[in-house]
């Protein structure tokens, strides 16, 4: 919800968070246009949105007058004119979670975006961010941590110290990914393979890709983070979520809530209540008394 006009409606339908954004300190109007493309075939999504934003103010005004149905975090981002790895950087991460103050109930520092330069942070450069984060948000306020799909295992690794050291309130696992199924890097220092088959259709070469095709990362991605933190930072993963057995792949990686917007372009407005009675299903079916008693059950 980029622009904070859905969260109250989604709630509505059944959904028991949202996450708005990102948002910038400074109106800006993203990449240009045609900048979202539908890869039908794979159920799949490519976008170069580029985080178009109305701005911190109009965004979290909007926010301070919605009705609340459910559970609602922002994702913060600095201005695609802000240069990446310096102060004004860290400035504009804050300036957004201070003008956010009790509009939300928890923030999102967004160190993965593939679509605007400098969106994918390095690792080394994160503690900045999420300290001057944390500094300018209402004490006791969480503040999770926006991870890409293209980590390799020594930055999985450093990540995971990461949350733990700064004592991250969560991690989510994951963004959308540069890489193409049947395109991907190799060598030492690429990450794990998508593990799935070329695309069906026709796909763009530039913009994060979603949908099904990082099913399989995401479930590792989200097992791995949560092996290396012992389970002590609560995951919202995130990929190819459109079942309820894509949701409970998730959890029992170690995932305490689950993220999606891909499939809603394809499956519609039902998904949230039959991803609930789904999830309840298998959770029963496996002989838990509820859902969150299977989170890390694979482990």
């Amino acid at each position: 919800d980029k622009r904070g006009e859905a969260a109250a409606p989604l709630g509505s339908l059944g959904f028991g968070f949202v996450e708005v954004g990102g948002i910038t300190p400074r109106p800006q109007p993203g990449n240009d246009r045609p900048r979202v493309f539908r890869l039908e075939k794979d159920e799949a999504v490519v976008n170069f949105v580029g985080l178009p934003s109305e701005g911190v103010d109009v965004v979290a005004a909007r926010l301070r007058s919605a009705p609340k149905t459910c559970v609602v975090g922002a994702n913060v981002t600095k201005n695609a004119a802000t240069p990446a790895g310096c102060a004004a950087a860290a400035d504009d991460h804050a300036a957004v979670a201070a003008a956010l103050g009790d509009s939300v109930d928890f923030v999102v520092v967004n160190a993965s975006c593939p679509n605007v330069k400098g969106g994918v942070v390095d690792v080394k450069e994160m503690a900045a961010l999420l300290e001057a984060t944390r500094s300018a948000l209402p004490p006791g306020k969480p503040l999770l941590l926006k991870v890409s799909p293209d980590l390799n295992g020594k930055q999985r690794s450093a990540i995971a110290k990461l949350a733990l050291s700064q004592k991250l309130d969560g991690l989510v696992a994951a963004n959308t990914t540069s890489r193409r199924p049947g395109a991907e890097p190799t060598g030492s220092g690429a990450p794990p393979s998508l593990g799935v088959a070329p695309l069906a259709s026709e796909a763009p070469s530039r913009g994060g890709l979603s949908g099904p095709p990082l099913k399989a990362n995401a479930v590792g991605l989200v097992r791995d983070l949560y092996e290396k933190t012992g389970g002590a930072v609560p995951i919202i993963g995130v990929g190819g979520v459109a079942s309820p057995e894509d949701a409970y792949a998730l959890i029992r990686a170690g995932a305490t809530l689950v993220q999606l917007y891909t499939a809603l372009v394809y499956r519609g407005p039902s998904l949230a209540p039959s991803l609930r009675d789904g999830l309840a299903d298998l959770a029963a079916a496996d002989g838990f008394a509820k859902v969150q008693d299977a989170v890390g059950a694979d482990r």
